[in-house]
């Protein structure tokens, strides 16, 4: 879970409820850290799969 309610993000391995869930394969985020594969078009090739709030989902490519 990552927070970004506070000053800063916090990063915890906890179970909670999340206003936005994205899952991809380990496979697609070494691309996407790589710069082998933008984030936007996996998104549109079914390799990254974003459920609850679209925006935080775009907030958080800046970080990847």
């Amino acid at each position: 879970l990552i927070d970004g309610t506070g000053e800063s993000n916090e990063v915890r391995m906890s179970d909670e409820e999340a206003d936005c869930t994205i899952t991809a394969s380990g496979e697609t985020i070494v691309k996407m850290r790589n710069g082998d594969l933008n984030p936007m078009m996996a998104v549109m090739m079914g390799k990254i799969k974003i459920k609850g709030d679209m925006t935080l989902a775009m907030k958080l490519q800046s970080l990847i």
